[in-house]
């Protein structure tokens, strides 16, 4: 293995040096000594690159290569050069680098759940008077251009939804994160005791099950949890899948599955009092990864936490109404209640008191009796969730700061008191807006749709999941639309012509039932700017007309799950910008149709096709 690894590196070497030697030809004696000192080693000199890349001028170079002549050897491994990329990074953004350690191997992490960490930690400064989310994202692209994080597919609008850690960074990571006693990730239960454990440590991230009562004398201000809180849970959530089918067939196992629930929720019970009573510094608690089963007074003693920024029940199952002692944390800036969906919870009407909120993410599923004043969250950015039959339209008025809105649901057009007068309220009062959702709502009225998209002016993002039958006319649309979704939209007429005349358009997700028709026509001069274009599980169309001139920037398309599409057009090979064309679980005779097309071949991947 070693021998192979080592002959596909020489394969390469040439190539790694001249990419290095044409980005910095300017400098090629300097490049040449780096590379010198980086053993030619083609991972060294991406990390070195990296380095670089914020190196403008040649004094800059010329005092980085004293440095390695000073300081290192004159060979230098690769850990040695993975603490220069360290040791380089700005102070701002060396407490970004290593929050990054808490997520485990492999983690594709949400970059706006780590903005919201950031935020909640007070890593981010606001001296320029720009928005947080600008900041924070422009300190993860500086850390990818540094070649530091990896950040993941899923571009929306430009920007990137996902990051990780290459595992030499991650190794990099831990360990300057244990040397500054920055955060704690215990490997197993039985390594915490035996752990030197400094009472510096204020950062815990469970990726095992820990007993959380092994964890003394810790004045946490961070607890994060990647995994279940007790072992038994996987038992349990099998036996609970499998209750019902049981129950159905008169069978009393399903009684030693209550039990099983019962002594379950007894331990959770006493971990969450453990936990509210002994952290009461947390700023941050993430119970995503817990997979926590309670009644919703088991969260009476939450209220303690008063210093509590961030807080996330994600994915934890409540049978009862939450505790109304949940409005004592009123410095919360997220809030994250997406819990499981199968048994809707209650959430008692004190979120007002949360004025300082900034990111709202409500359960997709409420209890009938559940009714929300929001009227005092004029700081929020993010509001998930959000349906009109357990919160109350006009509160939407009051959020001037909304940047990001997702309607779920219920959205009734009685709710809203829109009229057919000339001057009918505006929903959304926000200048801020720049993304809208709206998903699967119970028979939502189209002119109140057409209404609210048109009122929001500002929105660059815009995501349909709803039976419309009919589409808005271009002239409806905010003219900054930049990436539209649809989905389940079940348009009868071909949409195209009308999405080829929005100006900014570039990204376009076209999914399952967005069209119930058998053709596409993409005409001439649409399109205009679009570069990427995704078409999924659009089961009815067989044709797809593309005119001369149509997309003429576009660079990436994906095909997938269009088991009617008998072709692809013909004009697609005279797009000089395409770049990747991926074809997935298409019929065989669909991708050997394709392979005629010789002119296309370099950019075609194909995956899982029959």
């Amino acid at each position: 293995e070693t021998e192979l690894k080592a002959k596909i590196e020489h394969r390469h070497l040439e190539r790694y040096i001249q990419l290095f030697e044409e980005q910095y030809s300017a400098k090629n004696n300097l490049a040449e000594e780096i590379l010198r000192y980086c053993c030619r080693l083609p991972l060294a000199i991406v990390v070195m690159g990296g380095i670089l890349a914020t190196k403008r001028s040649t004094e800059e170079w010329e005092m980085l290569l004293n440095h390695v002549k000073s300081n290192l050897s004159s060979i230098l491994s690769l850990p040695a050069i993975l603490a220069l990329a360290y040791d380089d990074l700005p102070y701002h953004l060396k407490p970004c680098f290593l929050y990054l350690s808490q997520f485990p191997e492999g983690y594709m992490i949400s970059i706006g759940k780590l903005i919201q960490l950031w935020v909640a930690e007070g890593i981010l400064s606001n001296d320029k008077g720009e928005s947080i989310e600008d900041i924070a994202e422009s300190y993860i692209i500086e850390l990818a251009k540094r070649c530091m994080v990896q950040v993941g597919e899923g571009e929306v609008n430009m920007k990137f939804k996902t990051c990780y850690l290459h595992d030499v960074y991650r190794d990099l990571c831990l360990s300057k994160a244990s040397q500054e006693e920055f955060a704690l990730i215990p490997e197993n239960p039985f390594s915490l005791p035996y752990m030197m454990v400094s009472r510096r440590v204020r950062r815990v991230a469970m990726h095992e099950y820990i007993p959380i009562q092994s964890l003394r004398n810790l004045k946490l201000t961070s607890l994060l949890f990647f995994n279940k809180l007790y072992p038994e849970e996987q038992s349990l959530s099998i036996s609970l899948q499998e209750t019902a089918e049981i129950y159905l067939r008169e069978d009393k196992r399903w009684i030693s599955t209550l039990w099983i629930l019962f002594k379950l929720m007894w331990r959770f019970r006493r971990i969450l009092n453990y936990l509210f009573n002994n952290f009461k510094l947390l700023r941050i608690l993430d119970l995503e990864g817990a997979e926590i089963y309670m009644e919703g007074e088991f969260l009476r003693d939450i209220g303690k936490l008063i210093r509590l920024r961030y807080l996330s029940l994600k994915g934890t199952t409540c049978f009862s109404k939450l505790s109304r002692s949940i409005g004592n944390l009123k410095r919360l800036q997220t809030l994250d209640l997406r819990m499981n969906e199968e048994f809707p919870v209650q959430i008692p009407n004190v979120i007002c008191k949360m004025e300082m909120l900034m990111y709202l993410y409500l359960p997709m599923v409420c209890d009938s009796k559940t009714k929300l004043r929001l009227n005092t969250l004029r700081n929020l950015r993010t509001l998930e969730n959000f349906n009109s039959k357990n919160c109350y339209v006009e509160d939407l008025g009051c959020m001037t700061n909304l940047m990001e809105l997702g309607i779920t649901r219920f959205f009734c057009r009685d709710d809203c008191e829109v009229n057919s007068g000339s001057n009918p309220p505006v929903i959304i009062a926000s200048e801020h807006l720049r993304s809208l959702s709206v998903s699967r709502p119970e028979n939502i009225d189209f002119n109140l749709l057409a209404y609210l998209i048109s009122t929001c002016v500002h929105i660059s993002e815009l995501s349909l999941t709803c039976s419309l039958g009919e589409f808005l006319p271009a002239c409806q649309f905010p003219y900054q639309i930049t990436f539209m979704s649809l989905s389940e939209t079940e348009l009868r007429t071909d949409p195209m012509p009308t999405l080829g005349k929005l100006p900014n358009l570039k990204i376009l997700e076209l999914q399952k039932a967005a069209f119930i028709g058998e053709e596409f026509h993409c005409s001439t001069e649409g399109f205009p700017e679009p570069y990427s274009l995704k078409l999924r599980s659009i089961s009815t169309v067989k044709h797809w007309i593309v005119d001369k001139s149509s997309m003429p920037k576009l660079r990436h398309l994906e095909i997938i799950d269009c088991k009617s599409l008998e072709m692809l057009p013909v004009e697609l090979m005279f797009i000089k910008t395409l770049e990747e064309l991926k074809i997935e679980l298409m019929p065989k005779a669909f991708k050997d149709r394709l392979c005629q097309f010789n002119k296309i071949k370099h950019v075609v991947i194909f995956q899982n096709c029959y």
